[in-house]
């Protein structure tokens, strides 16, 4: 069973603030509201502290208190006195703070980690990260994330660091192995004004599997994909259909896609989409999946009428080929 700790008031004047605090700016309406509070209520958290041989303390946890009380004429706060840790558990502290702490930005996250990593000089050393992952919080996953925002080339850390680019955009840009590749693609979102969402489950993801592709054919393949994820269920007929107009629709339907797949075979498109992985695996897929359902409807065609005449005699499943594999032949 744990000893409850001792709590004792200390002159304010006698207490540092942490030079390394992750929180830099501090809202002076805010602090002056808090001491306000502080006087009214009392105080009702002890600030925690180190203490010196000399008589002072290092403050560890509660600068916003202790700035509330010099700002106020509060002459002493409550607070605990901690055991010194090492320098190695007083900087992984830090860290699991960073994580924990509401209301820091995202570029003071970055360089709290960034600093900390380089302090235990394991900064460029992400295989021993793992190793601290209790001291840290158990939240690898986001010192990985934050480190990969700080490993930006140094411009585009710069951007981040004022604000010019946002964490979302930078955190999505890092995943792009080339730097040259990624100031192409920040340009790029910045010109055409693309969402932080497209970016980050569209345009990105195309781009890391078409890594040669020029960035305008990568969003073309991106806005592609999501008209296809976003597209709206067909309307539903207002009245029932009779059998002939059901028919008629069949029959321009396919019409439609006969047109299609004629055109795109007579013109080269097959060839130049060949040179798109993503709408070359489409289009096949959707090819043969017609190819089936022809198959099956004609099986069901010959059940009701009996044979097709030869006049009539259409392809088979296992008579279409891919381009591949016509190529191969």
């Amino acid at each position: 069973m744990e000893r409850p700790q001792l709590v004792v008031e200390i002159a304010v004047n006698n207490i540092h603030p942490d030079q390394n605090n992750l929180r830099k700016l501090f809202d002076k309406d805010d602090i002056v509201a808090l001491g306000l509070n502080m006087k009214e209520l009392g105080q009702l958290e002890p600030i925690k502290v180190f203490a010196n041989e000399n008589g002072t303390f290092d403050l560890l946890d509660g600068e916003r208190r202790w700035r509330a009380a010099l700002a106020l004429g509060i002459p002493t706060l409550k607070a605990i006195i901690e055991d010194r840790p090492s320098k190695e558990t007083l900087i992984c502290k830090r860290i699991s703070r960073a994580l924990q702490t509401r209301g820091l930005s995202k570029q003071e996250e970055v360089r709290a980690i960034e600093d900390a990593l380089s302090e235990l000089g394991i900064r460029d050393n992400p295989e021993q990260w793992a190793a601290y992952a209790e001291k840290l919080g158990g939240n690898l996953e986001k010192v990985r994330e934050r480190m990969r925002v700080a490993n930006l080339p140094p411009d585009l850390r710069n951007r981040f660091d004022t604000k010019e680019l946002d964490y979302s955009l930078a955190l999505h840009i890092s995943r792009i192995p080339a730097p040259s590749r990624q100031r192409e693609v920040v340009s790029f979102v910045t010109e055409h004004n693309l969402t932080a969402r497209f970016v980050a489950t569209q345009f990105i993801p195309r781009l890391l599997e078409n890594p040669d592709t020029p960035l305008i054919g990568v969003y073309e393949l991106a806005r592609h994909q999501e008209r296809w994820r976003y597209a709206k269920p067909a309307r539903t007929l207002t009245k029932e259909q009779t059998t002939i107009d059901k028919l008629d629709d069949i029959i321009s339907s396919l019409i439609k896609a006969e047109q299609a797949l004629e055109e795109a075979s007579a013109s080269g498109t097959i060839g130049e989409i060949a040179g798109y992985s993503a709408y070359s695996s489409k289009l096949v897929q959707s090819v043969r999946r017609l190819a089936i359902i022809l198959d099956q409807f004609l099986q069901a065609y010959e059940v009701h009428f009996g044979e097709i005449p030869r006049e009539l005699d259409l392809p088979t499943l296992q008579s279409i080929t891919s381009p591949q594999e016509t190529t191969d032949q």
